[in-house]
């Protein structure tokens, strides 16, 4: 396969424009966590469900943050950055962002919007008129929502492992495929149309994607540690490694994929508290008002149904019923979120170095869920006892049993079949995390005549005002011994 080089001058480029160090090893920098002193008692918590997520998800490593009223409160790392040399991740710890790129990218592209330099609802054909004639009427909208019709990764993508030069080349890894369906018909997520998304934003600026983000974007919201993935260019003084998973135990991936066809979809790199900050621009004036609404304001299908995604960002619910306004992403050696509490003033982003298939959101929220409430955490006294369990795997149901052990306020579930969860009171009366392989889930344990019943739910990202009636995928029964 034909390889190009990236050019010292453009290499040069990118040091400058994102303040990129070129050392010719990994060297991780030993930063403390920041925890501000009104959230003391909530980082105690947070502690302890990173540090059991780590233990039963056996994922390498994990970085937190959290916002509120447009201040960091907190940002920690836990576990490894780097395995095999036993580096541990810290708070400036910079991960791919996979699809949290999306995120990124709109916030630019909303500031285009309201400097009046683009029509959302033009064809792109008016910005970029040398495109195939059925991409011609996609709109800019439909882009940042999914509806243009534009495939994800297909099999006759023209992907290359090698660096792309320019967006112009990277339109060529799809330019061929025909649409799906007509534009504004369906909703069909693709990040190649983020690709476009980002040839468009570079004719109406007038610079490339890379500088107007980095000049117009990361540099306003001090993000200093964001920017493009050039791992294979280049080294980092603080890049976490890459892991997959093998039999259940995580493997580095030690070839992985040029990202330079995708900047814009999935194609950098961010620490949390980077991505908190990001946030920040929907609060602080970077947009103004009417723009943020219009960007957290549903799309349309043709067909006139509503959908669950705005300009790039997902609309949701939490399980409590609070709004949220997030995005998710996972890809080789990654897996991300970024959520906005809108009315609690209140962000959270986490990311993990491992291509881990998880329920990321809802274990962003749980972990927000301890900054956002402010009582006491529940406290469960030591005890052991056996549980009448029904589960729903794989959509079967199974009835058995299982041990749970609770000490020093943690709770370990256990089952015949090797199952283990970890369960952790949080911030509000009856409500637990249930720690899982996949991430952080509701439980619910409530009594009744001495008797507990307990029920965990799996909600995802949802538009219900509340999913707390969603039929749960795992309950459990005892005598209250709490």
């Amino acid at each position: 396969m034909k390889r190009l080089i990236l050019t010292s001058a453009v290499l040069c480029l990118f040091t400058v424009a994102f303040g990129i160090t070129t050392s010719s090893r990994y060297v991780l920098l030993q930063l403390e966590p920041f925890v501000s002193k009104d959230v003391r008692k909530p980082v105690e918590r947070a502690r302890i469900m990173a540090a059991k997520l780590l233990e039963i998800s056996k994922i390498p490593g994990l970085s937190i943050a959290v916002s509120q009223k447009g201040k960091i409160v907190y940002a920690e790392g836990f576990g490894y950055a780097d395995l095999a040399n036993k580096i541990p991740v810290n708070r400036e710890t910079q991960f791919r962002t996979a699809s949290c790129a999306k995120v990124i990218t709109v916030t630019a592209f909303g500031k285009l919007l309201q400097e009046g330099k683009l029509d959302l609802n033009a064809g792109v054909n008016k910005y970029l008129p040398g495109l195939p004639q059925e991409y011609q009427q996609i709109t800019p909208l439909q882009l940042t929502g999914h509806l243009s019709g534009l495939p994800h990764y297909a099999d006759d993508d023209k992907i290359e492992n090698r660096f792309y030069n320019s967006t112009e080349e990277a339109l060529k890894v799809f330019s061929h495929q025909k649409l799906l369906t007509p534009p504004g018909t369906k909703y069909s997520y693709s990040t190649h149309g983020f690709t476009l998304l980002s040839a468009l934003m570079e004719k109406v600026s007038g610079m490339t994607f890379l500088d107007y983000l980095s000049k117009e974007l990361l540099q306003p919201l001090d993000m200093k540690n964001t920017g493009p993935d050039l791992r294979k260019h280049q080294h980092y003084g603080n890049l976490a490694r890459l892991y997959d998973f093998k039999n259940n135990q995580p493997v580095e991936e030690t070839s992985p994929e040029d990202v330079s066809y995708k900047w814009a979809g999935g194609g950098l790199i961010s620490t949390p508290s980077d991505l908190v900050k990001l946030t920040f621009a929907y609060t602080n004036g970077f947009l103004k008002k009417e723009t943020v609404q219009q960007m957290f304001k549903p799309q349309h299908l043709l067909s006139g149904e509503m959908l669950q995604i705005g300009i790039g960002w997902r609309i949701s619910k939490d399980i409590f019923g609070r709004n949220v306004i997030e995005h998710a992403g996972g890809m080789e050696g990654a897996r991300t979120v970024v959520c906005m509490f809108p009315d609690q003033e209140t962000s959270v982003s986490l990311m993990v170095n491992a291509s881990w298939s998880s329920s990321i959101e809802e274990t962003a929220h749980l972990f927000a869920q301890l900054f956002m409430d402010r009582q006491e955490t529940n406290s469960v006294k030591d005890f052991e006892t056996e549980v009448i369990t029904n589960s729903n795997l794989n959509g079967k149901e199974v009835n058995g049993s299982a041990q749970l052990k609770f000490k020093e306020n943690i709770g370990d579930l256990t089952f015949a079949d090797g199952r283990h969860y970890a369960i952790v009171p949080l911030k509000r009366t009856d409500v637990y995390g249930l720690i899982s392989p996949e991430g952080i889930y509701y439980l619910e344990m409530k009594t009744t005549n001495q008797q507990v019943t307990a029920k965990a739910i799996a909600y995802g990202s949802q538009r219900k005002d509340s999913a707390i009636d969603k039929a749960p995928f795992l309950q459990f029964t005892f005598a209250d011994m709490r």
